[in-house]
């Protein structure tokens, strides 16, 4: 089913960067609380390390990745240094890639592979068109168009298990008693972005390592 494989694929694409970026503000949030109301740094530094690495990580990947809106160019360093300080990378990556192709289409059209068979499914997101000279990028169109968020998944997997520690301390002591968090209401977002933060981090690198493309896509 072409239609449902598409919008699946944009599914996946607007899920993990909506988590990794919802997960990565909080941390900040969550930063700047502790320093303002409780002020005990060394409680919050292994959180703060980990975001200042991971943002200097996803700046490095987010620099050379390919970008639909630049014609397949890279993103270049002042979009990835101030996507990545600002902790939407993985959202910015997600709206180059939608934007630059248009929507999923909702019809369904021919597609002649090399052996001259004919094919119904239509890939995700198709690649806008290429200058003259300039190579394709490798992989399918669906694998193309997730995998930068793929690779800030990745990169931000250090920092969703700093998150889930962090936040999960907010309600467990040292001794194993559980205490009433202040704000339960932004304790329980963080922790819901930093478990799905990691399980598609987690997910992520096995696909992207062991699976073949032709299962990615």
């Amino acid at each position: 089913m072409a239609i449902q494989q598409s919008w699946k694929r944009v599914l996946g694409l607007f899920s993990r960067a909506f988590f990794l970026t919802a997960q990565r503000l909080l941390d900040v949030i969550a930063i700047y609380l502790h320093l303002e109301y409780i002020g005990e740094a060394w409680e919050i530094l292994p959180l703060a390390l980990g975001l200042a690495s991971t943002t200097a990580l996803m700046a490095v990947t987010m620099r050379a990745h390919w970008s639909g809106l630049r014609h397949h160019r890279p993103h270049g360093t002042p979009t990835a240094v101030f996507t990545s300080v600002l902790q939407i990378a993985p959202l910015w990556e997600m709206l180059d890639k939608v934007c630059s192709s248009g929507q999923p289409r909702l019809g369904r059209h021919r597609i002649i592979s090399g052996d001259g068979a004919e094919s119904a499914e239509e890939p995700l997101l198709p690649l806008t068109a290429r200058p003259p000279g300039s190579s394709p990028p490798k992989g399918s169109p669906g694998e193309n168009a997730m995998r930068g968020v793929r690779k800030l998944s990745i990169a931000n997997v250090p920092q969703a298990v700093l998150s889930l520690w962090f936040h999960i301390g907010k309600l467990i002591t040292s001794s194993g008693a559980l205490v009433t968090p202040q704000h339960p209401w932004r304790l329980s977002c963080a922790f819901l972005a930093g478990f799905f933060s990691l399980s598609f981090g987690i997910a992520d690198f096995v696909l992207y390592i062991w699976v073949d493309d032709a299962f990615v896509r």
